[in-house]
């Protein structure tokens, strides 16, 4: 495996459903607090660390994991197969073109609203982005993050989807949750 990792990404511009309480009541408590008590405009270096520790914390708890996530640190990937890339979450248009620039294809968005929301992520400017190159999809798929049994139910239909909209021989699939699973 390869991994790589790149320079930190811009902070997104705020989201208008940051204060939407249907994605608030699926994130978890802490989440919760931490996502309303966030100030409405970019986070600074400081808030986006205190994120990740929080997001840190709640994943090894609800996991029984080590893994920890430094969302400050910007886009980085695993290259599973030659065809196959995981890693975390985009953070910006920008990071679309850096995975165009490694041979992605297809992106695989496993992320709920709630977490991109959580870390003030503009899932429609990244989307925005793959329309505008033309040579890139972005597909979503969203899985509970940190429920094996969401994952289970849906790992079948997700698989179908991902075969359905990649195609290997044109290119590498880039699959993300928000963390990536790094330790």
């Amino acid at each position: 495996m390869t991994l790589h990792t790149r320079l930190p990404s811009p902070a997104p511009p705020p989201q208008a459903a940051a204060g939407d309480p249907i994605a608030a009541a699926e994130q978890p408590p802490a989440a919760v607090a931490a996502a309303s008590a966030a100030p409405a405009d970019n986070l600074d270096v400081e808030d986006e660390e205190a994120k990740s520790e929080e997001y840190t914390e709640e994943m090894q708890k609800k996991m029984g994991t080590t893994l920890t996530y430094r969302h400050e640190l910007g886009i980085n990937w695993n290259e599973i197969m030659p065809d196959l890339y995981v890693g975390s979450c985009l953070q910006t248009p920008a990071d679309v073109d850096r995975l165009a620039e490694a041979g992605v294809t297809t992106v695989f968005n496993l992320q709920e609203d709630c977490d991109m929301d959580y870390f003030k992520i503009d899932i429609e400017a990244i989307r925005e982005r793959c329309r505008e190159r033309g040579d890139i999809k972005h597909v979503r798929f969203p899985v509970r993050d940190f429920d094996p049994f969401d994952l289970r139910k849906k790992l079948p239909k997700a698989v179908a989807r991902l075969a359905h909209a990649h195609q290997p021989k044109f290119g590498i699939a880039y699959i993300h949750c928000t963390a990536g699973g790094w330790t």
